[in-house]
């Protein structure tokens, strides 16, 4: 069995024994879905997006390795952009736990340099943001106009674990704001962040 599943701020595609004696993540970069089984079960076809790159056609051998692009639709138009890669980053929030979130940087970057920041604030409150493409949220957009943008999965965001998820239960102005101000906080001592321009974004929850 193939499934789709979040794990810190990546879709991936994971591998289960229908007798449950074996449960693997397989392919984990950036977010997978749409995938498909050959019919003799050696070859798996999913459609893959990140931050940098809307969705395109991939595919992979059964076991997660061999992962080839086989269609490069945007690939004029991405060649015409400077669009930073997503950046993994973490630090201790609310109740001693481990936050993870995602950095884009804009083009140009230099880290010797004060920039503005602006935190996205992801909608749910049991939701996540991931190392996928958005035609409604999307970094590059931000970023392109000049933007750090730190993109944070604190308390109550789903691929860390049920228990973490759960958290904002009751509590959706607690540990997950904690989390938020603590990120912005690491986010400054990067060193590269003006703490006299920050701003925040989101909808939904994240607008809450």
């Amino acid at each position: 069995l193939i499934l789709t599943g979040q794990d810190r701020g990546r879709e991936a595609l994971w591998r289960a024994s229908l007798n449950g004696d074996k449960f693997q993540r397989i392919v984990n970069e950036g977010a997978n879905t749409g995938v498909t089984i050959s019919g003799d079960g050696k070859t798996l076809a999913f459609t893959r997006a990140s931050m940098a790159m809307p969705n395109e056609v991939f595919k992979a051998n059964a076991d997660g390795s061999g992962v080839t692009q086989l269609s490069k639709t945007n690939a004029d138009l991405l060649a015409q952009l400077d669009l930073a890669p997503a950046e993994d980053f973490e630090y201790v929030g609310a109740l001693k736990a481990k936050v993870h979130g995602l950095i884009v940087k804009p083009p140009n970057f230099d880290k010797s340099k004060k920039y503005p920041m602006i935190l996205l604030i992801h909608g749910g409150p049991q939701g996540a943001w991931l190392d996928a493409w958005s035609f409604r949220w999307n970094p590059q957009m931000w970023a392109a106009r000049g933007y750090v943008v730190a993109a944070i999965n604190p308390h109550g965001s789903t691929g860390y674990g049920q228990a973490f998820t759960e958290q904002i239960t009751g509590d959706w102005g607690g540990a997950c704001y904690e989390d938020l101000m603590k990120g912005t906080d690491h986010m400054l001592k990067l060193g590269y962040v003006d703490a006299n321009r920050i701003g925040a974004a989101g909808g939904s929850f994240g607008g809450y």
